[in-house]
């Protein structure tokens, strides 16, 4: 009786130390379903890791690539804006432009070779590129130094612009470039546009820094040129094709276009009944192609005007609530929001159409004389809310809307329109590099010197100056 139950309790023993071992076998052999398991996850490892790798190799190359056309782009750009120039100093006459000059320039700049600052700047790269830095993120300051160094008339402003607009901003080919100059602009108007004692006169003659920056910047703005193609491409073509004749605005003139036997022919003798009548119906004609050409214009940019860029609106806005608060006649302020709109920015375009982009046709003698004279119209229909037509053309202007126009520009005026802007914050294509020559970055700094020195100067706007200038050497290495 007493050995039954050892007997039991051995086997139980015996059974419970059979599981384990068998429990451990199992932990410590797997089967072969669980070995297939492991090696698909192995091998799928392996392909995630493949995979990332190529993909991390696709987005260097793809880095590689952009900054490569980003140089590309700038560069472009660069040579672009002063070939430009070039073009324009020769146009324009200028006496540092002469044709064996611009001829020997615009060689130059196809030949350019970028190199890298520090081959040539050594150690003082770092103080000049801190210094073309702090210069580009404020852009008020810019706006000062410009408007007094016109005030100083110094010779070389207009080089100055030309690198601030070419090198310092890139030519606005980013959008962080375009909020700096819209920026710059609004501080130049404060400085240059609000305390001219003749504002249209400052913005006719175009040598003031406000505006040859408004006049680079809408010719560059891509938002400007889709505009002005939008508005003036078929009105242009459709005047393209009839340029058989002058059409003059001035009835005086009608008839000195034609040499004496062919005005004999065309009216008969001077004096005459039948000349009369004859110059009469001729100056019929002249109207009726005239007005019809020029509504083309008007109906075009209205339909357009969906497009025309915001900065320009919200600028023209900025100028007719800053004037209007300094108690200046209603007249005056729209003469000079007329002239930002229609004398600086569309019919410059209408009247050389070729630079904007426009066309690419040849234009002939008359149909530049044309494109002037619809010119012309627009800006008298622009300010006939304000001021009276002349009455030898009355003939002429009651073809037209007389609210037409003018209801442009109230538009823009009377709506706020929303100022669509980019985030620039999270864009990789940020400029990395300020593209400019040595005989550039010693104009600036002389012109920055030569603010900072003068007479009733800010101590504010003194003290920032110093603050710029003192790490940078004399002489540019």
């Amino acid at each position: 009786m007493k050995t039954k139950p050892v007997r039991n309790q051995s086997r139980v023993s015996c059974d419970y130390q059979g599981d384990f071992c068998r429990g451990t076998a199992n932990t410590t052999m797997p089967s072969t379903e669980s070995q297939s398991e492991l090696c698909e996850l192995a091998k799928c490892l392996r392909q995630e890791r493949l995979y990332v790798s190529y993909e991390k190799k696709q987005l260097q190359q793809l880095n590689e690539s952009l900054a490569g056309a980003g140089r590309r782009l700038a560069q472009a750009a660069w040579t672009t804006s002063m070939q430009r120039d070039n073009l324009e100093g020769l146009v324009m006459s200028r006496g540092d432009s002469t044709p064996q000059q611009c001829c020997q320039v615009a060689n130059l700049l196809h030949q350019t070779q970028f190199t890298d600052a520090y081959k040539q700047l050594s150690h003082q790269m770092v103080s000049y590129s801190e210094f073309l830095a702090s210069l580009r993120n404020n852009p008020n300051l810019v706006a000062v130094c410009l408007s007094q160094g016109d005030r100083l008339a110094l010779s070389y402003m207009t080089d100055i612009v030309v690198s601030v607009f070419t090198s310092l901003l890139g030519s606005c080919v980013l959008p962080e470039d375009e909020a700096i100059m819209v920026t710059m602009l609004h501080k130049l108007v404060e400085m240059q546009l609000l305390k001219a004692a003749n504002p249209r006169k400052l913005l006719r003659h175009g040598t003031s820094s406000f505006s040859r920056l408004y006049k680079s910047f809408s010719d560059q703005l891509f938002s400007s040129r889709l505009f002005l193609t939008s508005a003036l491409y078929d009105p242009i073509l459709c005047l393209l094709t009839d340029d058989e004749i002058f059409l003059d605005i001035d009835p005086a003139k009608a008839v000195i276009r034609f040499p004496p036997q062919e005005r004999v022919r065309r009216f008969g003798i001077e004096g005459t009944d039948s000349y009369a009548v004859a110059l009469a119906k001729h100056r019929q004609a002249i109207i009726a192609k005239l007005a019809g050409h020029a509504n083309r214009f008007v109906v075009g940019i209205r339909d357009s005007f969906h497009c025309l860029p915001t900065f320009l609106s919200t600028l023209i806005r900025t100028i007719f609530t800053c004037m209007e608060s300094r108690g200046i006649e209603a007249r005056e302020i729209w003469a000079v929001c007329t002239d930002v709109l229609f004398n600086s920015f569309i019919c410059p375009a209408i009247v050389d159409p070729e630079p904007k982009g426009i066309i690419d046709m040849p234009i002939s003698y008359i149909a530049r004389f044309n494109l002037m004279q619809v010119a012309q119209i627009l800006q008298v229909l622009a300010l006939w809310k304000w001021e009276e037509i002349n009455p030898q053309h009355q003939d002429l202007y009651k073809q037209f809307d007389k609210s037409l126009v003018p209801g442009l520009l109230e538009g823009i005026l009377g709506e706020e329109r929303e100022e669509v802007r980019r985030d620039t914050a999270n864009l990789s294509t940020a400029r990395m590099a300020v593209l400019i020559t040595a005989e550039q970055i010693q104009k600036l700094t002389e012109w920055l010197v030569a603010v900072r020195d003068m007479e009733g100067l800010e101590g504010e706007v003194r003290g920032e100056l110093q603050r710029l200038l003192q790490p940078l050497p004399g002489t540019v290495p």
